[in-house]
């Protein structure tokens, strides 16, 4: 009897089988899934089937009703429109941003941790970390074992400055997630300021194995691999990111130098000029190019792309002091001195001897 109700009722099956086609990818069976806020906008496909379905029946009623009750219809569905349009300005309230959204949701499910979360991250984004704290603190007193609110606290920790407060954070947030790789990497950023670049390594490396294809992650390393003086490692994380990240030009500006250290000028030249191809307005690539001219001898060139690296920056000290040593040996000592003197300005130390060095060489008038 249901089969046959069924069959003749085609608008219903097309209707409910759309419904159920629509949500069939979003069901979870499994029981690790805990999912305390839905995202209705996974529904708004879906529901066209329950509205098309309504819409055949009352198109029906409709067309078998007398002029009163299609009266009715109308005025409801008028009345049902203004609600709808009342509702929806309300609502707009709700969306205006992050922390008004999680706001609301707070308000009327306070026993959701991560709608805490959610809305302390959207201060930590607005600067407000006081309050993103707090709600940090409070999603870890509905569910004590929420990582991501611990590895949250550490990030706030770790922008303070705080780092051993960060490390008790991030070490309980992988206690409870192990492979939390965010947590993995700002522990090696921390490690590398306190000056442990070893332990740096171990964190970033396991990031890395957590996410592979992560570009902070693999950059971070190659850092500590420069820093170490490992330069063939360090070679090997760029070569990755320039062959994964090829629209990235930090990986080829920092191959580059890695290639001057290493008297490899020609693969420098290279990296350096296709840093400037990827951004035109890189004032240390034009830095870099007049360092590696003025060691191959081409003084002109040198001090064209040191000019237009100041040009580019004009708070760039160093640049202002490497193109006042070029120029001391092409004799020029005023304009040597004058860039000296510029860059001390700008808050380049250790510049005496050099000063006096260039001031004994002025001409006596």
């Amino acid at each position: 009897w249901i089969v046959c109700r069924l069959y003749h009722n085609r608008w219903f099956m097309f209707c409910f089988m759309f419904y159920f086609a629509s949500i069939f990818f979003l069901m979870r069976f499994d029981k690790m899934v805990n999912l305390g806020v839905v995202a209705d906008r996974f529904i708004y496909l879906a529901s066209l089937g329950l509205c098309l379905y309504l819409a055949t029946r009352l198109e029906k009623f409709y067309s078998r009703s007398n002029r009163l009750k299609k009266m009715l219809i109308i005025l409801g569905f008028i009345l049902l429109i203004i609600t709808l349009i009342y509702k929806t300005i309300q609502q707009q309230n709700v969306w205006k941003s992050s922390a008004n959204l999680w706001g609301h949701v707070v308000k009327h499910e306070p026993t959701i941790a991560i709608a805490y979360n959610n809305r302390g991250f959207s201060y930590i984004e607005a600067e407000q970390w006081d309050l993103a704290f707090n709600d940090f603190k409070k999603a870890i007193e509905i569910l004590p074992t929420y990582a991501y609110a611990y590895s949250n606290i550490g990030s706030l920790y770790f922008l303070k400055g705080q780092y051993d407060l960060a490390i008790q954070y991030f070490n309980t947030t992988l206690s409870y997630d192990p492979e939390h790789a965010k947590s993995h990497n700002i522990l090696g950023l921390i490690y590398e300021k306190k000056g442990n670049l070893d332990l740096a390594l171990k964190k970033f490396s396991q990031a890395i194995e957590l996410e592979p294809n992560d570009y902070d992650f693999r950059f971070n390393r190659f850092r500590i691999y420069k820093n170490q003086g490992k330069f063939k490692l360090a070679v090997n994380d760029l070569n990755w990111l320039i062959q994964i990240y090829p629209d990235k030009f930090e990986p080829y500006l920092e191959r580059g130098d890695l290639f001057i250290n290493t008297n490899q000028l020609d693969l420098a030249l290279s990296d350096y000029q296709h840093t400037l191809q990827l951004n035109p307005k890189s004032d240390q690539a034009y830095h870099n190019l007049g360092i590696l001219f003025a060691i191959q001898g081409n003084i002109d060139l040198a001090i064209e792309h040191l000019t237009k690296a100041i040009q580019l920056n004009p708070q760039s000290a160093i640049s202002y002091v490497n193109r006042a040593k070029i120029l001391q040996k092409m004799g020029n000592i005023r304009q040597a001195l004058d860039d000296a003197q510029k860059a001390q300005s700008l808050g380049e130390s250790n510049l005496d001897s050099f000063l006096n060095e260039l001031q004994t060489g002025l001409p006596v008038k």
